[in-house]
């Protein structure tokens, strides 16, 4: 090639990075507001996290910018190569805008969205084939280009074979048909588009395959982008583009090659699609061990991808030369060594979600309610509700296990979770909602196990960032003097003793300072030791963990020595947000435990300890829909709890400033008091909930009360301490103010209503800024829609409880 040819050819690169670089740019910054809505919605644990309703726009809007850009570079008329790669970029575009509407799926959507785009996109490219082979303008694809390319995809697996782990047969099989897909639009575009440009004799320097992969490598960015959901677009932004040079490498060889490039791309596709949970990655993004797993596990995909482009770009002997005996050697071996480190390192098996299936019928605990001793409540209302489980679940349960289906079932909510490994119930659903003794079914997401290198399913953190400090606060927390709990330590000498909170969260630091001195399970000698004070549905452990700091910070707030409002109250904790994610029957598994704790392996229904129930529950959580929760899946466990004298300080949630904005469950019920959260100032924290309650119809006003909710600081694990915001930092100190009125009067123990009524009229009333977003107008009546009833007060409410002793 003459040195004006080479110079030529470099400008024509300098110039196609440049469009490069603007597409790519275009493409990452569409997808920061979706991810941040998302992550910031599932972080509120409330809210009902929903599509963006301008997603499809963003798509749209994104892929218009896309076609003008290529439509521009069109006209370089003389430069035949850049117009090659506008037709194929212009390509990208349109399929961009083709699988725009599968972002209206909401986000726990996975299954459906994939299924649409899988097999509309795969019909859509192979019509596509088959009119342009009538014509002759395509080759037919190579088998043995499967054989070759084996050992370059089984590379790109080894992340996530070693990291993540396969859901459902029904979640592997789409992975592999929106991964199929998305190689077979490689091929199809190279070899429509690219190829008449750019075979035949290249130029030696290699800017030709340089410049062919740039191409493709966009190309399979605006795929990713295309036929990715939820998190996996993140996913495979990082582990295929980066591969581009490797396609242009591979394209070059001929049909041979090109179905070689075809099968790679798709088979790095395939990595994250089949073994990260797509919805799983994207609402942990704010949890501890996914973003450190995940997007290392990401990184080092980009890093085998880029590295398969350098090995490739170097190779020079011919795909289809290569001995066929050898051939197969390198796939059998490179198959072989992958099996061993999936087995060794990895997670085996199949980890789907499961369905949550809520009876029809319903126990009567109408006699129960007027029993007046708590304890006597207690034990009645679960003989009634486990006795009534057991007999009007058994023919459904049978059936289920005659069928190989896996059941575990529920009291508290006369409900089963049903495990289906080959398509995660998708199928078993329709047959349920058929039986007249069913009343609904909803998902049941379940974490996909991380690799037994990192501690296994799921591993316990400890680290959390943020302004951490490791000394204990030398002042007494703003929120205890704000509502005067210091001063009921003093004036009435009472400071919870004789009271066990229960908190389902994400885990305790059961030997942090400020809160191992508290635990039941080390101190109370006649119930020593965990197996009825601490129980972990999640990971099994058999001690206090936490799997986070969440936890640990509510419960510091509720008792902690150093910054707890009733210090001397004991407290019982349950894991129910493992890795930051519950579903319907997680929760409940809590919910049961606080009213009959048991063994960690013993049986709810048979060995549950109502003697040894909590007495009040801090629950610093909320069930979305993206969890898999409708607005009334608690609603018969509440009210149970009720019945039983269990007291549930419920947050709000933070999802303000709007209106209606305290949307799930339990936060939204009657039978729970749920709290909002003010800052030092006095002012209600903006993103504080509010009412009133429409996702159920009700219209109930909601929260209860407000509480101090902004720079609380409390315990995180570790022995340290950090300052968090939140009704989650809220709804613990009503948790503590009970403790400390029931300690006062225990006649009030179990007396729901009267402790409620004793809240609600020892308020102080709010003073502070006017709210913003849902501001009310007219007389402050109460309760209102914003701060419930007012700001809680310890003081006032344990004086109002002395006095009715």
């Amino acid at each position: 090639m003459t040195s004006s040819a080479t110079s030529d050819a470099r400008r024509t690169l300098l110039g196609v990075a440049l469009a490069a670089v603007l597409l790519a740019g275009i493409v990452i910054a569409s997808l920061m507001p979706v991810v941040v809505f998302v992550w910031q919605q599932f972080e509120t644990a409330n809210d009902a996290v929903r599509p963006v309703a301008a997603t499809p726009l963003l798509s749209l809007a994104q892929a218009g910018l896309m076609a003008v850009l290529c439509l521009l570079l069109r006209l370089a008329k003389s430069w035949r190569r850049i117009r090659a790669i506008s037709t194929l970029w212009l390509a990208g575009a349109l399929i961009l805008m083709m699988s725009a509407p599968v972002q209206l799926f909401a986000a726990g959507q996975d299954v459906s969205a994939y299924a649409t785009v899988g097999f509309t996109s795969l019909l859509v490219v192979v019509l596509l084939r088959f009119l342009a082979s009538k014509r002759g303008l395509l080759a037919p694809l190579s088998r043995t280009a499967a054989l070759w390319v084996l050992p370059f995809v089984v590379v790109a697996w080894l992340p996530w074979l070693v990291r993540g782990a396969l859901g459902s047969v029904l979640d592997s099989i789409l992975a592999g048909i929106v991964s199929m897909s998305l190689g077979l639009w490689l091929v199809t575009l190279d070899e429509l588009v690219l190829a008449p440009a750019f075979d035949g004799p290249s130029d030696a320097s290699g800017v030709a395959t340089l410049l062919r992969g740039v191409a493709l490598g966009v190309l399979t960015m605006l795929l990713c982008k295309s036929f990715g959901f939820n998190g996996h677009v993140l996913l495979l932004l990082a582990a295929v583009p980066a591969a581009g040079i490797a396609f242009a490498r591979l394209a070059g060889h001929g049909p041979n090659g090109r179905s070689g490039a075809g099968l790679l791309a798709a088979g790095i596709a395939f990595g994250p699609l089949a073994f990260v949970d797509s919805k799983e990655f994207n609402i942990v993004l704010g949890g501890d061990d996914i973003p450190g797993v995940m997007p290392l596990t990401a990184l080092l995909a980009f890093v085998l991808s880029v590295a398969l482009s350098i090995v490739l770009s170097r190779w020079r002997r011919s795909m289809t030369s290569q001995n066929k005996v050898m051939t197969v050697g390198m796939a059998a071996g490179a198959l072989a060594a992958a099996a061993a480190a999936y087995i060794v390192l990895g997670q085996p098996g199949l980890y789907a979600d499961r369905i949550f299936v809520i009876m029809k019928q319903k126990a009567d605990l109408e006699s129960i309610a007027s029993i007046p001793v708590p304890a006597t409540r207690a034990e009645a209302t679960y003989k009634v509700l486990t006795t009534f489980a057991t007999a009007n679940q058994f023919e459904l349960r049978s059936q289920l296990t005659q069928f190989g289906f896996r059941t575990k079932p529920y009291y508290l909510v006369n409900a089963i979770e049903i495990e289906s490994p080959l398509d995660g119930g998708a199928l078993l659903s329709r047959w349920l909602m058929t039986r007249s003794d069913v009343d609904r079914v909803l998902a049941s997401p379940h974490h996909h196990p991380l690799s037994r290198a990192l501690g296994g399913v799921p591993a316990p953190q400890f680290t959390s960032p943020g302004d951490v400090s490791t000394g204990r606060p030398s002042v007494v927390p703003w929120g205890i003097k704000q509502t005067g709990a210091d001063r009921v330590w003093t004036w009435f000498e009472t400071r919870g003793a004789g009271i066990v909170v229960g908190n389902g969260d994400s885990g305790i630091d059961g030997v942090h300072e400020n809160l191992r001195d508290a635990y039941r399970g080390s101190t109370d000698a006649t119930i020593k030791g965990d197996q009825y004070n601490w129980f972990d549905p999640w990971g099994g452990q058999p001690s206090p963990v936490d799997y986070g700091e969440h936890g640990t910070h509510t419960m510091g707030t509720v008792l902690g020595k150093t910054t707890g409002v009733a210090p001397d109250a004991k407290w019982i904790g349950c894991v129910n947000l493992a890795r930051n994610l519950g579903n319907p029957a997680v929760y409940l598994d809590c919910m049961q435990f606080m009213l009959a704790p048991h063994p960690q392996l013993g049986d709810p229904f048979t060995q549950g300890r109502p003697d040894l129930g909590a007495n009040v529950v801090n629950n610093s959580w909320g069930c979305p829909d993206l969890e898999g929760c409708d607005p009334n899946v608690y609603i018969d466990a509440v009210h149970a709890l009720r019945t039983a004298g269990i007291f549930m300080a419920v947050s709000a949630g933070n999802s303000g400033p709007a209106c209606s904005s305290v949307t799930a469950a339990p936060a939204i019920y009657g039978d729970v008091f749920t709290v909002g959260a003010y800052d030092a100032r006095g002012d209600i924290a903006d993103f504080s909930s509010r009412g009133p309650v429409t996702s159920d119809g009700s219209g109930r006003i909601k929260p209860d009360v407000i509480a101090p909710g902004v720079e609380v600081i409390s315990s995180v694990p570790h022995n340290k301490y950090m300052a968090n915001s939140g009704t989650s930092m809220a709804g613990p100190h009503v948790a503590g103010i009970v403790a400390l009125m029931w300690s006062a009067n225990p006649k009030l123990i179990g007396n729901i209503d009267r402790t409620e009524a004793i809240l609600r009229q020892s308020v102080s009333p709010y003073r502070g800024a006017a709210a913003i977003g849902c501001a009310e107008s007219g007389a402050p009546a109460q309760p209102r829609n914003v701060i419930g009833y007012g700001m809680v007060d310890a003081f006032a409410a344990v004086k109002q409880a002395v006095a009715e002793r």
